[in-house]
């Protein structure tokens, strides 16, 4: 079964994480957005069960945060992991306070390590239902 990732953040960072995720991952489909109104039509579409949300992405301050209340008010919690990877101290903050049982992790190729084991974790939970 395949899993999708949404990862929101910068382009930079969105085309560096393909490179760190690698492409012999089958059951791992990453989806990329670096604008919260795309975030939020990619989610809707591909109900992605990880959903990684980067920082300082383009033209939007604190992005993230924006694009997680926007998750809240629209009801599309499609995710069963979340992910904080921002450099943004204000905005790591905000979102650790708003989202409890989220993970942070600093952008890099660790950061993609865990969401292939949190994906693989996914897919046994689906596989023995």
């Amino acid at each position: 079964m395949t899993i999708n990732v949404l990862v929101f953040d910068r382009w930079s960072k969105c085309e560096l994480f393909k490179e760190y995720i690698g492409t012999r991952t089958k059951s791992l489909r990453c989806i990329y957005s670096f604008e919260y109104k795309d975030a939020l039509e990619k989610i809707k579409k591909n109900k992605p069960e990880i959903i990684l949300l980067g920082g300082d992405v383009d033209n939007e301050e604190l992005g993230s945060v924006i694009l997680y209340n926007k998750i809240e008010e629209l009801n599309l919690k499609t995710y069963k992991s979340l992910f904080i990877s921002t450099w943004n101290a204000d905005e790591a903050r905000i979102l650790r306070d708003m989202i409890p049982n989220s993970f942070y992790c600093p952008f890099s190729e660790t950061l993609a390590n865990i969401v292939k084991e949190k994906a693989r974790q996914i897919n046994k939970t689906k596989k023995s239902k």
